[in-house]
């Protein structure tokens, strides 16, 4: 591990005093390099690496693995949002000139130090998360994802569809139900019905957008509309209706 501040050498050792890890350095100097504004009971190096720190209930209040420098461990992830910061050299440990960004939509991406531009980056590795499938190219199909109790995601159908495969990482929604009779572009409204979802925005471009029809006439409108699946209404009173793949 590395840290801007701080002075190591191979002589310097970690220390647990009252709550607190310490680094004492070979020049005597003591400073904290790791806890939280709570102090810690007591600490464990588990097998894997992770160095972790823990309450008076045997709370994790500190954890070397959610912290990650210039090094990941087997069994430890990268999440969202986090990068790793290559070393200046492999003799000195502070921050180097390139960084390793896992991005929101999944796409672990190299960028030099300071810059999160994509004409910026020299490596991607081109896999996204978008909608409910990790692809290279297109999104889940007909579905939206939502993130489990242990952050992971997971593919919900839209009310009418199912589940193609089983796998919710990776399957495909499709429709339950046969069309109806379209005449004249128009379709019977009397054999659906409008099944109300909230807080959903939609990757795909809508095939119309108006901000002529409120919310209540934004989905009576797709229903008597042959090519609408669905209808999402935005915050800024806009009426969008969407065709299902």
């Amino acid at each position: 591990m590395f840290h801007d501040d701080l002075d190591t050498s191979a002589y310097s050792t970690l220390a647990f005093i009252e709550g607190i890890v310490v680094l004492k350095t070979s020049n005597s100097e003591d400073k904290s390099v790791a806890g939280s504004s709570e102090s810690a009971f007591y600490a464990n190096l588990l097998d894997n690496g992770n160095f972790v720190l823990y309450n008076q209930d045997h709370e994790t209040i500190y954890e070397t693995f959610n912290a990650p420098t210039n090094t990941i461990l087997g069994g430890q992830s990268l999440p969202s949002g986090v990068k790793l910061v290559s070393s200046f050299s492999s003799t000195n440990h502070s921050s180097g000139r390139f960084h390793l960004l896992m991005q929101n939509n999944s796409n672990l991406v190299a960028y030099p130090e300071n810059l999160n531009q994509p004409v910026d980056a020299y490596w991607a590795s081109k896999i996204y998360y978008t909608g409910c499938r990790n692809h290279l190219v297109s999104g889940g199909l007909n579905s939206y994802y939502v993130r489990n109790d242990h952050n992971a995601p997971s593919c919900m159908c839209l009310p009418g569809l199912y589940l193609r495969e089983n796998d919710p990482s990776f399957g495909d929604s499709q429709r339950n139900f046969t069309s109806g009779n379209c005449i004249a572009g128009k379709e019977d409204a009397s054999v659906y019905k409008i099944s109300p979802t909230t807080n959903l925005t939609w990757e795909d471009p809508p095939y119309l957008v108006t901000s002529f029809l409120g919310k209540e006439d934004c989905g009576k409108s797709c229903l008597e509309d042959c090519a609408c699946d669905a209808a999402l209404f935005g915050e800024i009173g806009q009426c969008m209706k969407h065709e299902l793949l």
